[in-house]
């Protein structure tokens, strides 16, 4: 019996680790209650396992555990600002470029920066 835990009681295991944003301290009914209710214990610590391996923080919602139905396994869900900031953080990346394609007077296609046009 742990040193703090009374009899017939059994404390929860906390999984810790760092992330970008600071450290992050999860245990599976932490998991259950704020963040998928309908998984298994199984589902959440594939989850936390995926999220500590990954330096993930569920809390800011870099990645998600999403259960629809009990016939089927959770999902684990990336965020998209997730993938956007591991991008910026890689020594290779040159930033993202966005833009239009019109089709010009003369019937071409054109490539042009912005996001609107008449």
């Amino acid at each position: 019996m742990a040193e703090n835990e009374k009899p017939g009681e059994q404390l929860e295991r906390v999984w810790e680790w760092s992330t970008p944003y600071g450290p992050v301290r999860l245990g599976i009914d932490t998991v259950r209650k704020y963040f998928c209710p309908k998984a298994t214990d199984v589902e959440i610590v594939h989850f936390i396992a995926i999220s500590r391996f990954h330096g993930l923080n569920p809390y800011l919602k870099e990645c998600y555990l999403i259960k629809y139905s009990d016939n089927e396994a959770a999902k684990i869900v990336i965020g998209k600002e997730t993938h956007a900031r591991q991008a910026e953080e890689h020594p290779e990346y040159k930033g993202d470029k966005s833009g239009i394609i019109v089709l010009n007077s003369e019937g071409k296609l054109e490539e042009r920066e912005g996001n609107f046009f008449l």
